[in-house]
């Protein structure tokens, strides 16, 4: 299993650096997210990083310093996250 996860996982360097939050290690993550193109976050970080989401939509939004969209994805806790994959109807 390692093998398989070695093969397929990347280091993703950042061009951008996001700084949506007072944390760095989670502006760090966000610019991480942001040039891999995902789609969701998955954490437990209920103090800062899920704080940054939309309440109702879960979904940040990353825009440039002319108001342009750079990236969105949803951040949720890992119950969210299943529940999400549910509605997908990917489980």
């Amino acid at each position: 299993m390692l093998t398989l996860y070695l093969q397929r996982a990347r280091i993703i360097e950042p061009k951008v650096y996001v700084n949506a939050s007072d944390d760095p290690e989670d502006s760090e993550v966000l610019s991480v997210a942001c040039e891999a193109g995902v789609d969701f976050v998955i954490t437990l970080d209920n103090k800062d990083i899920i704080s940054l989401g939309d309440p109702k939509t879960k979904e940040i939004i990353i825009e440039d310093e002319e108001g342009n969209e750079v990236c969105r994805f949803k951040i949720l806790t890992p119950g969210e996250f299943l529940a999400e994959l549910k509605n997908m109807g990917l489980l």
